[in-house]
């Protein structure tokens, strides 16, 4: 486990006994990097950003609320799995425009080869 949390992939926040959590922004790295590495250009993302912006606000309009976390997932599920199942991908989208924005903020700050990690 020492050998994740040397990579960067897991933090470890207990010694005895020894605990270990996800390091989420590790993931996101990834991602970013990836999305990068599929769109290629600034351009591209752009395109991909407003197709996922338009998604979102058609969401919201469904939900009547401003993000996905100002709904109660209780009452969603409640209501039916197609309310849930909406408000899954709205979370979804909400963190693919994240990280969308990312690569393109990377792509355009230096053409994308920020392939340096920040992880050990």
């Amino acid at each position: 486990m020492e050998w994740f949390v040397d990579l960067g992939v897991l933090e470890k926040v207990a010694d005895n006994p020894a605990l270990f959590v996800r390091n989420e922004a590790y993931f996101e790295f990834r991602r970013v990097t990836e999305l990068i590495r599929e769109f290629e250009t600034s351009a591209a993302v752009a395109e991909a950003i407003d197709e996922y912006r338009a998604r979102e606000r058609e969401l919201a309009a469904h939900f009547d609320e401003p993000s996905p976390d100002a709904v109660a997932y209780a009452g969603v599920a409640a209501r039916d799995d197609d309310a849930a199942e909406r408000l899954r991908e709205w979370r979804t989208v909400t963190r693919r425009l994240r990280e969308l924005r990312e690569a393109k903020l990377r792509l355009d700050s230096d053409g994308g080869h920020s392939a340096a990690s920040p992880f050990p």
